[in-house]
């Protein structure tokens, strides 16, 4: 788990290795289990999360799940430390990773160049070495990623990676 702090009210959360159902029947359930991630980043980062929160979360099969938190100011509710409200969005998505510099990881992937950059994408599960590997060398890339599949050009399709 990494935890990016944007500012007091935006909290980026990547979960490299966990999984959240988008397609889970139970909001509840999805609540609850949010909760207790929240608990943890209070314990662990000493962050005060309560309030109502814009949660936007994106799943991606084979990297796991990234949650973009916004909290939003209320006037009119006061909330106490340890209330929560929340506004979900699941979504399914493809990340990409941005790379620049050339490197053997005997992976699949699919390689695209869009705009000077150069993007990879997963296209089977991979052993966490070679995935922190990836991510200690490359950018992950969530937004813009249907532009870059669509209008990038495809320069590796195989095993061999940069």
């Amino acid at each position: 788990m990494k935890v990016k702090l944007i500012d007091e009210n935006n909290i980026i959360v990547f979960l490299n290795d966990k999984i959240i159902n988008v397609n889970s029947d139970s909001r509840l359930e999805l609540e609850d289990e949010l909760k207790i991630l929240f608990k943890k980043l209070n314990h662990i980062y000493n962050l005060d999360i309560y309030g109502y929160y814009n949660i936007s979360i994106y799943v991606d099969d084979y990297y796991g799940s990234v949650i973009i938190m916004c909290k939003e100011e209320i006037d009119y509710i006061d909330y106490d430390k340890d209330q929560i409200d929340m506004r979900i969005i699941l979504s399914k998505k493809t990340f990409l990773y941005k790379i620049s510099n050339i490197f053997n990881l005997n992976i699949d992937s699919i390689i695209y160049k869009y705009k000077g950059g150069y993007y990879l994408k997963l296209t089977s599960n991979i052993d966490n070495n070679k995935k922190s590997l990836l991510l200690e060398l490359s950018e992950l890339i969530i937004d813009d990623v249907d532009i870059i599949l669509k209008y990038g050009k495809v320069l590796q399709n195989n095993t061999y990676v940069i």
